[in-house]
């Protein structure tokens, strides 16, 4: 079915809102964003309880009310994967054949497990996140480690193809980059991918657009936020 009348939303950071747009950029389906600030006073008390968000959380006709959602006339879904896997079955990124689609929907769940642990470890309280911030590395080196060997042979996560979780992969790797530059040294496959990846034009030109660069990869909360320059 055609996507049309496209809306998500999400918070004003990468977060998980980024594989969305770059998979809806790669695809060329025009969309409209919308984000939702955390306010934070001058003093630095941050006061997410007022954000706009929680204005219109209930009046979106959200069954399960939360970010990121996408709405698409008579189709309202939050929940991330749930949102990318609706957007590859209409943009032909969700394999061609049911062994294709059960190995992406392992990969989705793997990537979501690399960012799951980024996130546990950028909003833990500042004491505890320089902490565990050698031991975090550490780990993220060991899983890259699995994504090097299952490269070998591969261009993208599932093949020859893109797919869907290869949006999130790549935006994951380059959000724990700027934590850490090291963690693909020794990977040459990973390093090939990463570059290719980023040499798609639709890619290219979201990570050098207002999209991408200058916003935070985590909210106001996090002890580590940074963006790309």
């Amino acid at each position: 079915m055609p996507l049309e009348n496209l809306r998500v939303g999400y918070w004003q950071i990468r977060g998980v809102i980024e594989p969305i747009r770059l998979l809806l950029d790669y695809s060329g389906v025009p969309y409209k964003f919308e984000d939702y600030a955390v306010p934070v006073d001058p003093d630095g008390t941050i006061r997410r309880s007022d954000s706009p968000w929680f204005k219109v959380k209930f009046e979106l006709g959200l069954d399960f009310p939360n970010l990121p959602y996408l709405i698409d006339d008579e189709v309202k879904i939050t929940e991330s994967n749930a949102i990318l896997r609706y957007l590859a079955r209409n943009t032909s990124l969700y394999g061609s054949s049911q062994k294709e689609m059960a190995e992406i929907d392992m990969l989705a769940d793997l990537v979501m497990d690399v960012h799951n642990g980024f996130v546990r470890q950028c909003y833990s309280p500042k004491d505890v996140y320089e902490k565990n911030l050698a031991g975090y590395v550490e780990g993220v080196k060991c899983k890259m480690q699995q994504f090097e060997k299952r490269l070998d042979g591969r261009k993208w996560l599932a093949g020859d193809k893109l797919s869907f979780p290869d949006f999130h992969f790549w935006s994951i790797v380059d959000q724990i980059l700027l934590l850490d530059s090291s963690v693909l040294e020794g990977l040459p496959n990973l390093q090939r991918y990463y570059k290719e990846f980023l040499a798609l034009p639709q890619i290219k030109a979201y990570v050098e657009s207002d999209k991408c660069k200058g916003v935070p990869c985590n909210n106001v909360m996090a002890s580590f936020k940074a963006a790309r320059a």
